[in-house]
């Protein structure tokens, strides 16, 4: 079994190979040094709130929701996901909509659309309509549209044991 932090670990390296096998096409890190410190500190940002929101979600599917979200480390877990999601709304001015979505672009989309899945009816998950906007814009990409778990959930594509899921709810509510 792969730990998450094994995830991100695999998924940098993905991006170091992708950088290294197409040096001549646009790079997934920025154009320069400058942009490239940008880019990876929000990153860093999605990563982060990405890493919270899935051991949040582990956590709780081995302990009832109701004890585990309101100790000290679930409401840890909540804040990271929370700041990050603040964090890379104000930081909208650094992230345009680029004609080839940079690694935070891809992270913020993926970190978005993991809390809207997830968390995306709790009352303390922030309002951030600029990281909406560029989710919605950036999921018209042919390359994310065909990558798009929650997509494939609302075409009853997403197996589950025993059977599958037909709604984007019932599989929030089965995981």
């Amino acid at each position: 079994m792969t730990s998450v932090l094994g995830e991100q670990t695999e998924s940098l390296l993905i991006v170091q190979w992708l950088e290294q096998t197409y040096a001549d096409g646009p790079s997934l890190l920025g154009a320069n040094a400058s942009a490239m410190a940008g880019i990876l500190s929000r990153t860093g940002i999605a990563m982060g709130a990405i890493d919270a929101s899935v051991h949040t979600i582990i956590t709780r599917k081995v302990t009832a929701p109701a004890l585990f979200d309101e100790t000290p480390v679930g409401l840890r877990g909540r804040r990271t996901m929370v700041e990050g999601a603040q964090r890379l709304e104000e930081s909208r001015d650094n992230v345009a909509h680029a004609s080839i979505p940079t690694l935070d672009i891809i992270s913020a989309v993926v970190f978005f659309d993991y809390q809207q899945f997830r968390y995306g009816q709790q009352p303390w998950l922030p309002d951030t309509p600029s990281l909406r906007a560029l989710a919605e814009g950036t999921r018209q990409r042919a390359s994310f549209q065909s990558t798009d778990v929650l997509r494939s959930v609302s075409l009853g594509r997403h197996s589950q044991p025993g059977g599958q899921c037909s709604t984007a709810e019932l599989c929030r509510t089965s995981h």
